[in-house]
């Protein structure tokens, strides 16, 4: 059996296991407040070509009409950010895959996963403990091959690895239900693999 499974055009068929609570709100309130920047510098801006201001201030609500639409740009686009890429575990029968909206990040068959926990990383900066962002923690049987077969997140993994000793990590935040309910769903679904005859429970968000 090949380590690493070949790339899939979707999904594969499991339990999808969501990170993405508060993340529709977050998305909505990043929009409304686009917009309502976009309307506030609209206005700031035609108070440049009124008589309201002396000659010689009339250039700061213009200056801020032009600002305006560039935060409210960001704002916009931080907004569908969010709505588009909510992450989740896809876990099937025989690989697992994280995916954020439509674009799928790396996925493993469960035979490379030589480890599954839970941890709490400490700061890159500070070395002390982040009690509040726990983890969900992998360690592959062949790092190198999970490199190569996700060339473009190799640097950001080997450097996670050196600081932490896992090779991957799934952030246990923004979860629909209790942390301890993903983390029993993803060893389930790593001891049916390796020969286990217990069924997952569905988890919905």
């Amino acid at each position: 059996m090949s380590p690493l499974p070949p790339a899939a055009s979707g999904p594969v068929p499991g339990e999808v296991l969501h990170f993405s609570r508060g993340f529709t709100t977050a998305a909505i309130l990043c929009g409304l407040w686009g917009l309502l920047v976009l309307l506030a510098s609209a206005g700031v801006f035609c108070m440049g070509y009124t008589e309201a201001l002396p000659p010689h201030l009339r250039w700061l609500p213009r200056l801020l009409g032009v600002l305006g639409p560039l935060a409210a740009g960001s704002m916009l686009w931080d907004g569908w950010y969010v709505a588009t890429h909510k992450p989740y575990l896809v876990l099937g029968q025989e690989r697992l895959q994280y995916w954020e909206g439509r674009h799928r990040r790396w996925e493993v068959s469960y035979g490379h996963i030589r480890e599954i926990t839970a941890f709490r990383p400490a700061h890159p900066l500070f070395g002390a403990r982040v009690p509040w962002v726990p983890c969900l923690g992998f360690r592959w049987a062949d790092p190198e091959a999970f490199d190569q077969a996700h060339p473009r997140l190799a640097g950001r993994w080997r450097r996670f690895r050196e600081r932490t000793g896992f090779d991957c990590a799934v952030p246990l935040v923004y979860t629909c239900e209790p942390q301890e309910r993903y983390v029993e769903a993803v060893l389930r679904c790593y001891h049916r693999f390796q020969g286990g005859q217990e069924e997952v429970r569905p988890l919905g968000c």
